[in-house]
C-alpha cells in the first residue's frame, strides 16, 4: 500500500516559512477584524487592566491559574486599555507559532500546511485570544529543542518551568518532557556522568508555582461548582473529549455551532463506538515507540482528567489532546524503535538523531493504517476551520462590539449600566472600558469574580435590585442575555430599547432596556 510519509529529515527553507507564515498573518488576521471578543477573552485583558500592580495581579488572579499568560497581559495594558491590541499581540504569537512549526518540525510539506491551516491553529488558537497560541508557540519552542536538549538542558527546563504555567491543559504535557528529563538524569547518575541539578530545580520549580497558582485560597474555593452539572451528565463529555478534539467537525445544522460537534450531536449512539479510536490510533502509530506512545496515553487521560474536575470540556480544550497527538508524532521521529521479545528490545537505532529511521515510513499495516487516518484528520480539520472562519466572518461572534458602539451613539455609554448575568459583562466593559454593576454579587467592576457562586436571580427580583439602584441614580440601562419577563412594576418606567441576537456564541446575545424612576 502506497501511503502518502507524514515524516520528513528536511528543514523548510527560509524563505518559503517566510512566505507561508505571511499568508497565514493574511487569514488570521483578516479573522480578527471580524472577530468580536467574549467573555474569556475580555476576562482575563480586564483582569490585568484593572490591576494596578503585580500584588493586584496576583489577588485578582487567585482563581485563575495561568500566570504566564496574565503576567503578559498585565505588561500589555500599561501601554492600552484596548483590546484589539490583544488580538494584535495573539496574532504575532500564532505566526510565531507556525513559523517554528515549518521550520523544525519533522513533518512532509503537506502534512505541515494541512496541519496550520486547521481549526485549532487558524480559528481557535489564532483568532480566539487566549493563551492557546502561547501555549502551542511554547509546545514547539520546546520540540525544537527535543533532539538536542541533552546539550541546553537549563533552557529546556525553563520551557518546561513556563510551560507549566501558561495553561492547565498543558501542563501534562510539561509534565511528561519533565519526568523524561529526570529518568535521563537518573540515567547519567547510574553511569557516574557529572550532573549538573540547576535544570532539575528549575523545572520541578515551574511545577510547584502551577501547583500552588491553580489552587485558590481555602476560603475562596467554590467547591459547588463540582456539584453540578451532574457527574452522570459529565462523564460521557469527558470521555468523549480524545474523540471530539481530533475528529472535530462543528454541527452546521445549528446556528450556534460554536463548540459543537456534528458527529456527537446527531450520532451519539454510533459515535460512542468510536471514542476508543484515538487510544487505537496511538497505538497503531507507536506501537514499536514506547515513550511515545505512553506521552500520548498518559497525556490525553491527565487531560481528561483535568476537564473533569475543571468542567473544561469544551472544544478548546478537548483540542489539546488532538496537540497531545501531534506532539507524540514529532517525538516519535527521533525514538528510538523497539520490540517486545519478553522485554523490549533496540530494534534499529542511528548514529544521529537527523538520520532517518526506516520504521518511520509507515512499513507496517498499523502504521499505514494510522497514517492513512492521520491525513484524513488533517483534511477534518481544515475543512471545520474553513467553516467557522466564514461563519465568524460573516456573523458576529459575540453582540458586545455592537452593543457598545450602540449605546456610544444613544448617550447611554456613561449611564449606570447593570448586566445580570456575569458572563455577558466582562466583553461590554472592555469595548467601554469602564466598570458594570453585576446584579447577582451586588459587585461593580470589569472582569467576572469567578468566585461568585452563580445563583442567578429571576426577573421579579432583579427589578427589585433596579428599584433599589434608582434610589441613588436616575436612569438604569440593564442589559440582560434574554428578554425581560416581569414588567410589573410600579416604580419605574420599563422602555425596551434593541436587542442584538445575531451571535454564535448564544450566552452573548444583548437585550437593552433603559429603566427610569417614575
Amino acid at each position: 500500500m502506497n501511503v502518502p510519509a507524514i515524516f520528513s529529515d528536511k528543514n523548510l527553507a527560509w524563505n518559503k516559512c517566510f512566505a507561508i507564515v505571511a499568508l497565514y498573518f493574511v487569514v488570521v488576521f483578516s479573522g480578527i477584524l471580524h472577530h468580536e471578543i467574549w467573555m474569556d477573552e475580555a476576562h482575563h485583558f480586564l483582569m490585568a487592566l484593572s490591576s494596578n500592580s503585580i500584588s493586584d495581579l496576583l489577588y485578582n488572579a487567585r482563581h485563575e491559574g495561568h500566570p504566564f499568560w496574565n503576567a503578559i497581559l498585565f505588561s500589555l495594558t500599561r501601554f492600552t486599555p484596548n483590546p484589539f491590541y490583544m488580538q494584535v499581540f495573539n496574532v504575532l504569537l500564532s505566526c510565531t507559532m507556525v513559523f517554528v512549526f515549518l521550520r523544525k518540525a519533522p513533518f512532509s510539506l503537506p502534512f505541515k500546511l494541512l496541519f496550520i491551516a486547521g481549526y485549532f491553529i487558524v480559528f481557535e488558537y489564532g483568532m480566539i485570544s487566549r493563551n492557546y497560541a502561547l501555549s502551542c508557540m511554547l509546545i514547539f519552542a520546546m520540540l525544537a529543542l527535543y533532539p538536542v536538549r541533552a546539550q541546553h538542558r537549563i533552557i529546556y527546563a525553563i520551557g518546561i518551568a513556563l510551560l507549566h504555567n501558561i495553561h492547565l491543559f498543558a501542563t501534562p504535557i510539561a509534565i511528561l518532557l519533565l519526568a523524561q528529563m529526570l529518568w535521563e538524569y537518573f540515567h547519567d547518575y547510574k553511569e557516574g556522568k557529572k550532573i549538573n541539578y540547576l535544570p532539575v530545580v528549575i523545572g520541578l520549580s515551574g511545577l510547584m508555582l502551577a501547583i500552588f497558582m491553580t489552587i485558590p485560597p481555602p476560603a475562596d474555593r467554590f467547591l459547588y461548582v463540582r456539584l453540578a452539572p451532574p457527574v452522570s451528565v459529565e462523564l460521557p463529555q469527558i470521555y468523549s473529549m480524545p474523540f471530539r478534539g481530533i475528529f472535530f467537525l462543528p454541527d452546521i445544522s445549528i446556528y450556534h455551532c460554536w463548540n459543537t460537534n456534528f458527529f456527537t450531536n446527531h450520532y451519539w449512539n454510533i459515535s460512542r463506538l468510536f471514542f476508543p479510536l484515538p487510544a487505537l490510533l496511538g497505538v497503531a502509530m507507536f506501537w514499536r515507540k514506547p515513550f511515545s506512545l505512553f506521552f500520548f496515553l498518559v497525556t490525553g487521560t491527565a487531560m481528561m482528567v483535568i476537564g473533569f474536575f475543571a468542567l473544561g470540556y469544551a472544544s478548546r480544550h478537548c483540542g489539546f489532546i488532538y496537540m497531545a497527538l501531534i506532539t507524540a508524532l514529532w517525538i516519535s521521529y527521533y525514538e528510538k524503535e523497539k520490540i517486545w521479545n519478553g522485554k523490549f528490545d533496540i530494534a534499529r537505532d542511528r548514529d544521529s538523531v537527523f538520520n532517518k529511521l526506516e520504521g518511520l515510513q509507515s512499513n507496517t499495516l498499523p502504521q499505514q493504517l494510522g497514517t492513512i487516518l492521520i491525513w484524513g484528520i488533517l483534511i477534518l480539520q481544515v475543512v471545520s476551520g474553513v467553516i467557522m472562519y466564514v461563519k465568524d466572518f460573516k456573523l458576529p461572534f459575540s453582540e458586545s462590539k455592537e452593543v457598545s458602539a450602540y449605546l456610544r451613539k444613544e448617550a447611554l455609554a456613561n449611564k449606570f449600566i447593570m448586566v445580570s448575568n456575569q458572563n455577558i459583562g466582562p466583553s461590554v466593559s472592555a469595548y467601554l472600558n469602564r466598570k458594570l454593576y453585576h446584579a447577582e454579587n451586588g459587585w461593580e467592576g470589569t472582569f467576572r469574580y469567578w468566585n461568585a457562586k452563580p445563583n442567578f436571580v429571576n426577573d421579579s427580583a432583579l427589578l427589585v435590585s433596579v428599584n433599589a439602584q434608582l434610589s441613588a441614580h436616575d436612569t438604569v440601562v440593564l442589559l440582560l442575555d434574554h428578554q425581560l419577563n416581569s414588567t410589573g412594576n410600579t416604580t419605574s418606567q420599563i422602555t425596551p430599547l434593541k436587542s442584538f441576537d445575531r451571535a454564535i456564541l448564544k450566552s452573548e446575545n444583548y437585550f437593552v432596556y433603559l429603566i427610569k424612576r417614575i
